[in-house]
């Protein structure tokens, strides 16, 4: 029998009573009218391929490192409003993929304070991960929680929503704990630090060392998104996301690639200065609507100042890429002066511009956090 209320560990389906040679014949039977590909997609020279959701991380021109609870969303509202093609930029949001980061032509990266975003994962996973007792939301094994949060919790990770309760849903306690003396407690706390969803940061994202020198070093192919209020964050999203599709396409000029090319670049520049971006004001999903009944953190007090500083240590160089990015992953695309007029010789080229606003809101980041980072930070 089937329980209704967890339908993904109780019900089965009843063993198929069709003969397998009965199945053999038809499949025979069938075959000159199928294409059957075992999971592979067939390329127009004739040899086969692997197929992925995202297209174009066969060939790693642009990636886009989506960063957990920094505005992820936002950012693909930007790519519809840019009439950014579908699979033009390859996406890393719930594993890395330092092999593409390595290739790519350029790379978009949403950027937010990393106290900040701690605050929000924690606050987004105590909301959607259902509660042991007394919590009457439906139950989700199917990752839709995150679309209505009021009437459904996810079911699928208990052993995170122990871990968070064993800090009574608190924040701070977790935070706190990582400075604690017994060296035993700090270590627990930095592995249950580690089992939280969204945890990794910048650096995680971007590899190793050796990748962040290879990527960040001028010309830089990090193209950073800042999420830093009171700065216009679609805006911004705008600016970098441009800037990137068009490095990409001018790097890759002398070797074409199949998706990024200079028109592409035009195109999203055009839709750019065309649309009104909206306001400011950013809505994360880490704080339910009024009125939704769902539960809420029973932390909701700001993050302690030794949390605060227990935080920054963990993240301390996300806090140096922050730093680095405000002078070399910032850039807009802009027309160059031989764009207009007369001389068709220099017409459609492409200049890359310093994002004044955008490192302006990076620094802001760190100009907020200095007390609690080493120099020369």
């Amino acid at each position: 029998s089937c329980d209704p209320e967890e339908p993904m560990l109780t019900c089965r389906r009843p063993p198929s009573r069709a003969h397998p040679n009965r199945f053999f014949i038809l499949l025979l039977l069938l075959a000159p009218f199928l294409s059957l590909t075992d999971g592979r997609e067939h390329s127009s020279r004739g040899g086969v391929k692997k197929k992925n959701s995202s297209s174009s991380s066969r060939d790693g021109a642009l990636v886009f490192l989506h960063v957990g609870k920094a505005g992820g969303g936002t950012i693909r509202d930007v790519m519809g409003q840019l009439a950014v093609p579908p699979g033009l930029f390859s996406i890393c949001h719930t594993s890395l993929c330092p092999d593409r980061v390595s290739s790519s032509a350029a790379i978009l990266i949403n950027v937010r304070d990393p106290i900040d975003r701690f605050v929000s994962f924690f606050e987004w996973r105590n909301l959607i991960l259902c509660r042991a007792a007394g919590d009457r939301r439906r139950r989700d094994f199917n990752g839709q929680t995150r679309k209505n949060p009021a009437t459904s919790c996810r079911a699928t990770n208990p052993s995170e929503r122990r871990m968070i309760d064993s800090y009574g849903g608190n924040k701070t306690r977790l935070a706190e704990a990582l400075l604690a003396d017994d060296p035993a407690i700090a270590s627990k706390a930095r592995k249950d630090l580690a089992s939280l969803g969204h945890h990794t940061g910048l650096a995680g994202f971007l590899g190793s060392h050796r990748t962040h020198e290879a990527v960040l070093s001028p010309p830089s192919r990090v193209f950073a998104a800042v999420l830093e209020p009171p700065f216009p964050f679609t805006a911004l999203v705008a600016d970098a996301m441009v800037a990137a599709i068009c490095h990409a396409a001018m790097r890759t000029k002398a070797n074409p690639h199949p998706r990024v090319d200079m028109s592409v670049c035009h195109r999203a520049m055009s839709r750019r200065n065309a649309t009104k971006t909206p306001s400011a004001l950013v809505f994360h999903s880490s704080k339910p609507r009024s009125g939704t009944g769902a539960p809420t953190s029973p932390a909701a007090e700001p993050l302690s100042e030794l949390g605060q500083r227990a935080i920054a240590q963990v993240y301390a160089e996300d806090y140096q890429l922050i730093a680095r990015l405000a002078k070399v992953g910032c850039a807009a695309a802009v027309e160059s002066s031989g764009s207009r007029g007369s001389d068709r010789s220099k017409a459609n080229q492409v200049a890359r511009t310093t994002s004044t606003e955008c490192s302006a809101a990076l620094n802001s980041i760190i100009d907020r956090r200095r007390r609690l980072l080493p120099p020369p930070l």
